[in-house]
């Protein structure tokens, strides 16, 4: 069934935005509602990352994000640990942009219910989130 310019519109709205152009930093672009089957896509696309066996950092922006629904962030932190190993030999640090300082409690709030294999810092802007993910990075033995 062809599809009008609305509906790919929307299509690419709820869709996770992969950025890979300054590797070793990969950033994930997420859309305004992060539901399960956007965590699904986040998790695919580190996947991928995860088989180039290499280390890399992570920034997350979620300043578009509205909502995420206890479903989801259920399914990212059933992810997260199934994936446990890889994430700690190759996934060094996640950085997340978030649009306010409110938002910085739910994402701590989730790290330390599911202590992340890596270290997470939370930022109000990508550039500073950026610097942080570098020096992480620098820092590997």
């Amino acid at each position: 069934m062809p599809r009008g310019p609305a509906q790919a519109r929307d299509d690419e709205s709820s869709a996770v935005k992969v950025e890979l152009d300054e590797w070793p930093i990969a950033v994930f672009r997420m859309p305004r509602i992060v539901d399960v089957k956007v965590a699904g896509a986040l998790g695919q696309a580190i996947d991928k990352l995860l088989e180039r066996k290499e280390e890399f950092v992570i920034v997350i922006d979620s300043r578009s994000t509205t909502d995420t629904p206890p479903d989801a962030r259920r399914a990212i932190a059933a992810w997260e640990k199934a994936r446990d190993a890889p994430l700690r030999a190759y996934a060094k640090a996640t950085a997340f942009v978030m649009p306010n300082r409110a938002m910085f409690a739910i994402v701590g709030l989730i790290s330390w219910l599911n202590p992340p294999p890596y270290p997470k810092e939370c930022f109000l802007g990508e550039g500073e989130a950026k610097v942080w993910v570098r020096e992480k990075l620098s820092r590997r033995p």
